[in-house]
């Protein structure tokens, strides 16, 4: 548990925001029509899962951010005590992207944030993410998924780049030459500072992966990359969708 190791090693655990305003836009088979965090996955909704996993590690408390027509999240998720967590809402009129919704709710982050997709089904271990952000050179840390060791479904997110000191060296969003080497992928999972929301322009659409992340690395700052010791599966089309259902029903995935 986290609270374990954050009584044993003096860390404060981290305030967390959840992003869960994506649309079902190329799931409609398979969402019908809900937001993408409300796939049912075993019985329960991906948002649910995430939720709990959340809860298990020691957490007590999230903000969720969802779009403003986003009505059944908060029908379903309620008050979140069901998934123990007290869950606050952030409802966006106006979608403003994964760094504007972290924006938005800048008086909430005092200390690191942990940010977590909550559209993708994800599990691995916070305590040693949580370790491994003492870096003290680390300004974001993101978990990572390697494509030839872990269990995925072909997520669509970047290809990560990383030195033999854990630090990132570039995102690429398309494969090249200069990522063909590269298996590590982006697994939605983040550790934050609170200077990074100097970076990050108000009221604005921003997105981590496409604009904040590669300004950090124009800028000099430190990113800082973990490789997960679980799974991220992207539920992002039927297929995606089908795929990570045969690691359920084959057991070669056992849901917590």
């Amino acid at each position: 548990m986290i609270s374990q190791i954050a009584r044993s090693s003096k860390l404060e655990l981290p305030r967390t925001l959840v992003l869960a305003a994506g649309k079902s836009t190329k799931n409609q088979p398979v969402s019908g029509g809900f937001p993408k965090p409300l796939l049912s996955i075993q019985g329960r909704t991906t948002l649910e899962r995430n939720l709990s996993w959340l809860s298990q590690s020691g957490l007590d408390s999230v903000w969720v951010v969802l779009a403003d027509d986003s009505k059944e999240i908060q029908t379903i998720i309620g008050d979140g005590s069901h998934v123990g967590l007290k869950v606050l809402y952030s409802p966006e009129p106006e979608i403003l992207g994964t760094a504007g919704a972290y924006k938005k709710l800048e008086s909430h982050w005092q200390g690191v944030t942990l940010v977590v997709c909550g559209d993708s089904l994800v599990r691995f271990d916070l305590e040693k993410f949580l370790l491994a952000h003492k870096n003290p050179n680390a300004d974001i840390t993101i978990a990572l998924l390697d494509q030839n060791t872990h269990l995925h479904t072909a997520i669509a997110a970047d290809r990560v780049v990383m030195d033999d000191l854990g630090r990132i060296t570039d995102f690429v969003q398309t494969i090249s030459s200069t990522t063909l080497c590269s298996t590590l992928v982006d697994a939605g999972v983040y550790l934050i500072e609170p200077e990074i929301l100097d970076l990050i322009p108000p009221q604005t659409s921003y997105d981590f992966a496409q604009d904040l992340f590669p300004r950090m690395l124009a800028e000099g700052y430190y990113l800082q990359g973990h490789l997960i010791d679980g799974y991220c599966l992207g539920l992002d089309s039927p297929e995606c969708y089908a795929k990570a259902m045969s690691f359920i029903d084959s057991k070669q995935i056992k849901l917590s």
